[in-house]
């Protein structure tokens, strides 16, 4: 009998020393002839996972052993370079030119040879031996018709190749008009991929087309199974008094919500006290979804597949069914619901000097916004304090504990971004009136430094008592990208420690604080942004760069991330074995790792298709507003032209430097500016001038200005 999966495949892992044929490992493994086939099957996931790689004479090898690297293609022009970014931590990204893609495209896994070592400040270049897994299966764009054939030019023309299509694959596809067609052939070195269209969406004008082209392009799930409707319809819509039963009631707390305006599910919800040592009590008090979500079940399968929720600006696509994402799970306000509260204790200089973990119920009494808390502790608004004189006491205590929480931050140097957000203002037709900016104000603060605390308790806590765990981690960034971030800056006149590879994430934000209302603020921080690498969820602790905390996870947001419900697993069964109850079976760390990778997967492809559909509404809205005329300020500069913000309107353009006709401009580099040759005429950075749109590009995505 064989052992288990992951046993047996370390054990033949270990066994390979050189290349070896079926029949050797059969021999070398001693195999029964009942267990071949299970046998096979294995092999070919080694295979398939880039562990084993099969070499001449149908051999197979360890990939470590012959020199290839398993990891992840990547690229922004695949008619330029990629890079391939290696699955073993601390390896740095290897450089892969063009005609070395060998038919590779972008996001699949790919096992790649070292040509040339890296030198210092240049990537280790390398060649794709073999595609491990195809991250792209169809492609979705427009159809070119050409003769009797035809084309699917991609959204980003960058990101993919075009997909030939033969004469009797077209479909219903008509010129212009946006489809999805599947892959039948991959691209060589020597042709173009082959596909079939599969579906026809619709023509560029017509309404929710970009929507339902940004689901199909980042293959995002927005129907559920019929097996987990029929589950979620099978849930209570109350909670009954047999749940409640041994958990400890919070319903009396003054208990709030804080969300946006269109916020329909909510994860959590705050309390606070003012204990008579002068300590401040907080509770974060989550949403119990693994009370209906149970591990394994057609829910849980989906939610993992899924892996995060998705907001558009005028559509959600939820991780669980709205049954319990908007219902049972949400904490919706004047009625009961199973939350896990973490009781935290602060004493006035914003440390943590104790806390609990309760499965609990509670009632929020308000479902209050962002804008209306801000009303009334920044602006003091009349009307709304007597509105809500009952929790005016509580928000004023949230808000005395959120400035200590911040100090602290700042003292252990965690980066502070206040990034401002578009929000697209849409009637009740569903037509978009205005795209504005917003930024964070306390209310928003409160919350994020509230999630924070509760994150960071879990994690530690975690951490000490359990084995296993799910971690949010965030890396150091590459000394590479710090100096040349820190030779950008030299510009503006500001400076990094020299000395130190990768600086103190300290020094970072003393140049946050320092930019802080300068012309140069935005490229400056947008340039630090990219200096830094993503955060991501992994089974071992990384701790938290950007945040500089050392033990750190995601906990607050089990309706919609999916890593968030499994801490609340991995949390509840530790509670559980504490207080003497039998333990349930765990995680391994083999399937954290699964989960870790497939959430950071679907958190990038959200972030992604949501900053792209905003990029389209963005472009859509302007469309409608070529020749008018409009006042911008200057954001960034480069050889070919300036890139505007309008004042008007959240929504940047560029300006190219053929449309400066007063003078023959070149760009400044040292200075970051571009100056006339023969009035010496200078436009640098914050600059106000006003612009006319001349053009709105939807298939690029870019916005176009002129002078008037």
């Amino acid at each position: 009998m064989l052992p288990d999966r992951e046993n047996l495949a370390r054990l033949i892992l270990a066994s390979i020393k050189a290349p070896i044929s079926w029949r050797g490992l059969i021999r070398l493994m001693k195999v029964e002839r009942k267990d071949r086939q299970e046998f096979e099957k294995l092999l070919e996931n080694l295979v398939s996972e880039g562990r084993l790689v099969k070499v001449r004479g149908n051999k197979y090898a360890l990939s470590s052993r012959i020199r290839l690297i398993p990891g992840r293609l990547w690229y922004k022009d695949y008619q330029k370079y990629g890079w391939v970014t290696p699955e073993v931590e601390g390896q740095p990204d290897i450089y892969i030119s063009a005609h070395k893609l060998k038919g590779a495209l972008r996001g699949d896994r790919v096992l790649v040879k070292i040509e040339r070592k890296g030198r210092k400040g240049y990537k280790p270049e390398g060649s794709i031996v073999r595609v491990i897994q195809r991250a792209t299966h169809k492609i979705t764009g427009l159809y070119k018709p050409q003769g009797n054939h035809g084309w699917v030019v991609p959204l980003d023309a960058g990101e993919l190749p075009r997909l030939f299509i033969p004469p009797d694959k077209k479909g219903d596809a008509r010129d212009g008009i946006y489809v999805i067609a599947d892959i039948i052939k991959y691209p060589s070195s020597s042709r173009p991929p082959e596909g079939a269209v599969r579906e026809v969406l619709g023509y560029p004008e017509e309404p929710g087309i970009d929507v339902e082209v940004i689901i199909r392009k980042y293959a995002i799930p927005y129907q559920f199974p019929e097996e987990v409707v029929e589950e979620a319809a099978a849930l209570p819509s109350e909670v009954g008094e047999e749940e409640i039963a041994g958990r400890r009631d919070f319903r009396h707390l003054p208990t709030i919500t804080i969300d946006g305006e269109r916020a329909q599910d909510f994860d959590d919800a705050v309390s606070m006290e003012k204990l008579p040592n002068g300590n401040y009590r907080l509770g974060v008090h989550i949403a119990d979804v693994t009370q209906y979500v149970k591990e394994g079940s057609p829910i849980d399968r989906e939610a993992f597949r899924r892996g995060t929720s998705i907001y558009f600006p005028d559509k959600s696509i939820p991780m669980l069914p709205r049954h319990l994402s908007s219902g049972i799970c949400s904490l919706n306000p004047l009625v009961d619901r199973l939350t896990l509260s973490v009781m935290m204790e602060f004493d006035p200089q914003g440390n943590r000097v104790g806390y609990s973990f309760q499965p609990s119920v509670i009632t929020s009494k308000e479902r209050m916004t962002y804008s209306v808390v801000k009303r009334l502790l920044e602006d003091k608004d009349r009307s709304l304090r007597q509105r809500y004189t009952h929790l005016l006491e509580s928000l004023q205590l949230m808000e005395e504990l959120c400035h200590l929480l911040l100090e602290r931050k700042h003292r252990r140097g965690g980066l502070d971004f206040d990034i401002p957000e578009p929000d697209i203002i849409v009637d009740q037709r569903g037509e978009m009136t205005g795209i504005i900016k917003t930024r964070q104000s306390i209310a928003h603060r409160i919350i994020e430094e509230f999630m924070i605390a509760a994150n960071e308790t879990v994690a530690s806590h975690l951490f000490s008592n359990s084995p296993i765990s799910l971690y949010r981690v965030h890396d150091e960034p590459d000394p590479e990208k710090i100096a040349e971030f820190g030779m950008f800056i030299s510009r503006f006149g500001y400076h990094l420690p020299s000395s130190l590879s990768p600086p103190p994430v300290q020094s970072l934000q003393d140049i946050v604080r320092k930019v802080k209302g300068k012309p140069e603020e935005s490229i400056v921080v947008y340039s630090l942004l990219r200096s830094l690498k993503l955060a991501h969820y992994a089974e071992k602790n990384g701790g938290h760069y950007g945040l500089a905390i050392p033990i750190y996870t995601q906990f607050t947001s089990p309706i919609r991330r999916y890593p968030d419900l499994v801490v609340h697993r991995l949390l509840k069964n530790l509670l559980q074995r504490s207080e003497g109850e039998v333990e349930k079976e765990g995680y391994s760390p083999h399937k954290l790792g699964e989960i870790a990778r497939q959430s950071s997967e679907r958190e990038r492809a959200a972030l992604e298709a949501e900053r792209e559909l905003i990029e389209w509404k963005k472009v859509k809205f302007m469309s409608h507003r070529i020749g008018e005329e409009y006042s911008a300020f200057v954001k960034e500069i480069d050889r070919r032209g300036i890139y505007l913000e309008l004042e008007e309107y959240f929504v940047d353009g560029f300006l190219p430097i053929s449309a400066l006709r007063d003078d023959r401009y070149y760009y400044d580099k040292s200075h970051y500016r571009l100056k006339g040759e023969r009035t010496g005429k200078v436009l640098q950075l914050g600059d106000h001038i006003r612009v006319i749109v001349a053009r709105a590009d939807r298939e690029r995505r870019l916005i176009e200005f002129s002078l008037p």
